[in-house]
């Protein structure tokens, strides 16, 4: 009965905590709203005083009292001398008093609310030798009703109380006061709502200011001009001695020390002090010795440079589990296993002691082993919740908690395996009232990573609707951010590795094409000569396949670059920034930008033809008539290759001398004009040079290079969606390594320009491309 008792009270004690925070001195001004209710009870039921009380396990709290003229907005204010206030807002034990035995009260099997009266308390031998009995105000009469919460739980009450006998309430009289109670509790509700709501919007804050650091929510708050202090102390990276102060914050260890902080904050831990702890599953590298007593060392974050160490092996638990349970000879042991690494950690500081005193350091103890046992069992999280006893609870949800019962010897291994995790963590976290364990997939290490959070006050409630919920959400944007890292990681792998198999594969192709053409000058059979160009024209092919590759790799580094400097161009001038943004595939210098134009188009041609002269020497099939290269004008008609499609350029007569980047222009030109020639069987490949019109003075001159033909064109899906993507191509059967535009685009992007691409099936393509210039 008494661990009934004693478990009952427990469960109304968590059940009120979601709605009352008791306060830290009696005397506090009562809430307006209750003490109305109370007033319009005594009013309605023609009482000297109505009060409402709520009760925890032992206490009993005066939350709001009212007589007929009290002023509400004032409640040192009365019109009649016998109205004050008598009681006020204040604690007293609940043993033994009335209320404890109106939340006791049933409701009557005819209907209406639970009610407990006492007609004349001073005949009755329960209560007529309490101090307000006996002494003034000499009460007499007693009625009241429980507050229900909607789980059916009482966590208070409604009374009425009077200096003379009364007679029984009547049917009205006690539904009206059935009515108020709930009243009472939907007021109760609606502050707990509001709050939940403002906690649950500041998580979203946190959550955005974590994802976005640019985000309003993350710079510090502001009422009424005056700065407000964070919620909560994040890791002190001054004071710590092992911090690694070479890690880039924007690193793995960054990610989880900015999402220690933001989770704290978020969680908003009072005074009692909690923390966010987050743990990987390879030991730390040292042994480390627990005991009874605690180890006095602090940790912080830090890499761990032993992730070659392998998987680890599963540990048996029945040897240490025995230990553990051997009671007073447990305290005199001291002996070693793998503590995990805390990766990052941020503490709220019970009371006004300083973040440095949190107890860390017991994290150590937490073995890897059992770290991925819980993974196992829990690989969506869980929620832990304590008594005020430490037993661990069946349940955290808002629906049901019970309290472990002591385990029977007919029961499975399955209980004692519960209790032994739920100790082991209590073990970790002696004062802990709750623990969300959360695991965390770290792709940028291909392991679990876990969050432990927890606080220590037995008057903030964590539930699986919110706070869980929340910490889930983080560990989501948290595993978001790891796979962004563990992206650029491959990104950058990748870019490092074409960059240094380009330059590996090209030497030897520069071996063999010499070589080549050390063989064509000698004596060749027939047969022999079509080998050698057959190696030539492979090689070639090979070689400008790796060189677009090693400039999309070029450009690539280029544009991160780019971007790392991008606050410091913001401040530049627009000449500065132009000049700036042309600094790609070499060096700048005068160029002739007209003659380097037709210099590109007339080695293209040359080398189509050049191409074509060597596909006819052995081909067997048919015979393919070709073309010789004639020299290039202005608006000539150039057969090449081909006898049925016509190269036209079109420059405009003007002064073409600019301070530009030569080898970028040369590839703009180069994948343009090829481009238009490669999917262009009959027609015309039409380039067109003209100077761009600037409506404003003070911007800078600019070139348009237009590259038009009535090739195949392009379908409008491959042209809204992957035209500039690398290594794509409309169709799988088309030569080239697809690069081309992917490699244009960049290069007039980083050159302040801009490109434009009209197309339609059958019809053509027309390619623009505007450059800003800078004159000598």
């Amino acid at each position: 009965m008494a661990l009934h008792t004693a478990n009952t009270d427990e469960l109304r004690a968590r059940e009120l905590y979601k709605y009352f925070r008791p306060p830290a001195s009696d005397g506090e001004s009562p809430d307006p709203t209750l003490a109305a209710h109370a007033q319009l009870v005594a009013w309605r039921l023609g009482a000297e005083r109505s009060m409402i009380t709520l009760i925890d396990e032992h206490v009993q709290y005066f939350v709001a009292e009212s007589t007929k003229t009290l002023h509400l907005d004032n409640h040192n204010e009365h019109d009649d001398p016998d109205d004050a206030i008598w009681a006020g807002c204040v604690r007293v034990s609940k043993a033994g008093r009335l209320c404890e035995h109106t939340i006791a009260a049933s409701a009557p099997e005819s209907g209406g609310p639970a009610l407990f009266e006492v007609l004349d308390l001073g005949k009755d031998s329960r209560f007529n030798s309490l101090d307000f009995v006996v002494g003034p105000p000499h009460f007499k009469n007693y009625a009241g009703v429980p507050l229900r919460t909607r789980k059916g739980i009482n966590i208070g009450s409604i009374f009425v109380i009077d200096s003379k006998v009364r007679p029984p309430l009547n049917t009205t009289e006690k539904h009206f006061l059935g009515v108020v109670a709930d009243n009472v509790i939907k007021h109760l509700e609606m502050l707990k709502d509001r709050q939940d709501c403002e906690r649950g919007l500041a998580m979203s804050a946190c959550i955005s200011a974590y994802i976005d650091p640019l985000h309003r929510s993350s710079r510090p708050a502001t009422r009424n001009g005056v700065r407000r202090k964070p919620a909560f102390h994040a890791p002190s990276r001054e004071n710590a001695a092992d911090v690694n102060h070479d890690e880039d914050e924007v690193g793995r260890l960054g990610i989880y020390r900015r999402a220690a902080d933001w989770l704290l904050k978020g969680l908003d831990y009072d005074e009692s002090g909690g923390g966010v702890i987050f743990l990987d599953t390879l030991p730390a590298g040292s042994k480390s010795k627990y005991g009874a007593e605690e180890s006095a060392a602090t940790s912080s974050s830090q890499e761990s440079d032993e992730d070659a160490q392998g998987p680890i092996e599963s540990l048996a638990f029945s040897d240490r589990k025995q230990d553990w349970s051997q009671g007073a000879g447990r305290n005199k042991e001291v002996f070693e296993i793998d503590a995990t690494e805390i990766l990052a950690h941020a503490t709220k500081p019970e009371g006004n002691s300083h973040p440095k005193e949190s107890v860390v350091a017991q994290m150590e103890t937490l073995p890897p082993a059992y770290i991925s046992r819980l993974i196992k069992r829990f690989p969506g999280g869980k929620l832990f919740t304590f008594d005020s006893n430490g037993h661990a609870l069946t349940s955290s949800s808002d629906d049901t908690s019970k309290v472990f019962s002591p385990p029977k010897s007919s029961r499975t291994h399955t209980r004692n395996v519960k209790k032994h995790e739920t100790g082991e963590l209590r073990r970790c976290f002696p004062t802990a009232r709750q623990i969300i364990f959360l695991p965390i997939w770290d792709s940028s290490t291909s392991r679990w990573a876990v969050c432990i959070t927890y606080h220590k006050s037995g008057f903030r409630h964590l539930s699986y609707k919110s706070e869980f919920v929340y910490c889930a959400t983080f560990g989501n944007a948290i595993i978001a951010q790891l796979t962004k890292l563990a992206c650029l990681q491959a990104d950058q792998q990748k870019s490092d590795f074409i960059a240094s198999i380009s330059h590996e594969l090209r030497s030897p192709l520069h071996g063999v094409l010499a070589s080549c053409e050390f063989l064509e000058d000698t004596e060749l059979s027939q047969f022999q000569q079509s080998l050698v160009d057959t190696a030539t024209g492979c090689s070639r092919t090979l070689l400008d396949t790796i060189n677009m590759v090693l400039d999309y790799s070029n450009i690539n580094r280029f544009e991160k670059m780019k971007t790392q400097g991008k606050k410091t161009r913001r401040d530049l001038s627009a000449d500065s920034r132009s000049k700036a943004l042309q600094s790609s595939l070499s060096t700048q210098r005068i160029v002739d930008v007209a003659a380097l134009l037709e210099e590109v188009v007339d080695s293209l041609v040359a080398g189509l033809a050049f191409e074509n002269r060597l596909k006819s020497r052995y081909s067997t099939s048919t015979d393919v008539s070709s073309t010789t290269a004639q020299k290039m004008h202005i608006e000539d008609d150039l057969p090449i290759a081909r006898s049925n499609v016509k190269l036209i350029l079109d420059i405009a007569v003007q002064n073409w001398t600019y301070c530009s980047e030569p080898g970028a222009l040369r590839r703009i030109v180069m994948n343009l004009v090829e481009n238009a020639i490669k999917f262009t069987k009959d027609g015309f490949v039409h380039i067109k040079l003209q100077s761009g019109s600037a409506k404003d003075l003070t911007a800078l001159p600019s070139v348009i290079l237009t590259v038009s033909d009535s090739g195949q064109g392009i379908s409008q899906a491959y042209l809204r969606n992957t035209v500039f993507t690398p290594f794509s191509q409309e169709s799988d059967l088309t030569s080239g390594s697809g690069l081309g535009l992917s490699l244009v685009k960049s290069i007039v992007r980083n050159m302040g320009g801009r490109i434009s691409i009209d197309s339609a099936v059958g019809e053509g393509t027309s390619v623009s491309v505007k450059l800003p210039m800078v004159r000598e």
